[in-house]
């Protein structure tokens, strides 16, 4: 199903969860046309389990001319939610900065790497992200806010700042 819709000059991304051969999140990059969506391209396939909750799957352009997604922990249980032992950082529990071209990392992400192209840190802007259902610029300071809600109560609004930890 659609999660998420952003529109960047003359193009439109969507952020959905589609199940082939298992359940992927996606985002994807199309043309406007008139009244068409055109050329459609994904340019980031996302991770959407084990869980099959904390999808998040909202977009929002920056002013930097950036894409900014979210998406839950997924129940991953990852370095990239804080868990020491857990496994390496692979794109959930996070808010990725990209290119809306191609999807590669956003020019001066926080942990940039040397092959940030293939390696998921390489994309992040924030992590430790458990649910998200919101990210927004503050169209007065610029700044961007994320909504984290809690297991049943302590739901947070955060001001997020190049590598920040929700952990």
């Amino acid at each position: 199903g659609l999660l998420g819709i952003e529109k960047i000059g003359e193009n439109v991304y969507l952020y959905v969860t589609e199940s082939d051969g298992g359940a992927k999140n996606r985002i994807y990059k199309y043309d406007i046309s008139g009244s068409s969506l055109t050329n459609q391209k994904m340019i980031l396939d996302l991770p959407a389990g084990p869980g099959t909750n904390h999808q998040g799957g909202k977009l929002v352009a920056g002013k930097d001319k950036s894409l900014y997604s979210v998406t839950g922990e997924l129940q991953r249980n990852g370095k990239d939610q804080n868990i020491k032992d857990g496994p390496d950082p692979d794109f959930s529990g996070a808010i990725l900065r990209v290119n809306p071209e191609n999807g590669s990392p956003a020019q001066n992400n926080p942990f940039v790497t040397s092959n940030s192209t293939s390696d998921p840190l390489g994309h992040y802007y924030a992590y430790g992200i458990r649910n998200s259902f919101g990210i927004a610029f503050d169209p007065l300071t610029g700044n961007l806010w994320q909504t984290e809600n809690g297991a049943n109560q302590y739901d947070e609004i955060n001001l997020v700042k190049p590598g920040f930890n929700s952990g």
